[in-house]
């Protein structure tokens, strides 16, 4: 991770604006909330876990794919593991959540939902971020699904 962070400041450095404005680089707290997405499962975790959470923690919040690719890129060279994020978006939504957003909606007298590669992309990340006691602040284009999402995850969480 620290390796990670030398690699991504150095980018920085060098006139790049990974994660412009007063956070404008890879920050300890950053290493810090990476570690404890792994600290609960510390004896099952591998190290495509720790590529994978370090690629949601700090790339899936950069605001542009030139960023967001070096961030997987640099974890990549580092972890020497390949981050298959779609795969791992699909995956993940099957087992935890579909049920949840095939039924909720209904429930809560919402129109059915259809479970887009974007929709399922948000709520991985969202629920990652609940189980993990984090802030989520949620950034898209009007209906894209932000309300309902939090409608769906109101019940539940």
């Amino acid at each position: 991770m620290v390796r990670v962070m030398e690699q991504l400041q150095i980018y920085r450095s060098q006139g790049q604006h990974l994660f412009s404005g007063k956070d404008s680089t890879i920050t300890v707290r950053d290493l810090l909330k990476w570690a404890s997405r792994l600290s609960d499962q510390c004896a099952t975790s591998s190290v495509e876990d720790l590529a994978r959470e370090g690629f949601f923690v700090l790339a899936e919040r950069a605001r542009n794919e030139q960023d967001k690719r070096f961030i997987r890129e640099t974890i990549e060279r580092v972890t020497k593991v390949k981050i298959d994020v779609k795969a791992y978006y699909e995956a993940y939504f099957e087992e935890h959540l579909s049920k949840a957003f095939s039924e909720i909606p209904q429930m809560l007298a919402l129109p059915r939902l259809i479970p887009s590669q974007q929709l399922k992309r948000l709520a991985v990340l969202v629920h990652k971020c609940l189980l993990n006691r984090e802030p989520v602040l949620l950034v898209g284009e009007t209906g894209c699904g932000k309300t309902t999402l939090c409608q769906v995850f109101s019940v539940i969480n």
